[in-house]
C-alpha cells in the first residue's frame, strides 16, 4: 500500500479511477484548464491530487434547503 503525501504525482488514469471518471474527462479538464497540471515533457503530464481534489470542489452542486 502506497502512503500519499502532499507531493505526490499521479497519472491521469490515476486521477480518473479516484474521480470516478474515465481518463479523456480528465484529459478534457485538463486542457480547459479546470484543473492544475504539472507537464513533465511535451506528452508527459502529471498531477496532484490534492490539487485536484482543491479544483474539483469549486464545481460541486451543493443543494439548497
Amino acid at each position: 500500500m502506497l502512503v500519499e503525501t502532499n507531493h505526490e504525482l499521479i497519472d491521469t488514469p490515476e486521477v480518473a479511477q479516484r474521480a470516478k471518471v474515465c481518463p479523456r474527462t480528465v484529459q478534457n479538464w485538463a486542457s480547459q484548464k479546470l484543473i492544475p497540471v504539472i507537464r513533465v515533457s511535451p506528452r508527459c503530464v502529471r498531477y496532484r491530487w490534492q490539487d485536484v481534489e482543491r479544483a474539483l470542489a469549486k464545481f460541486t452542486v451543493k443543494e439548497v434547503a
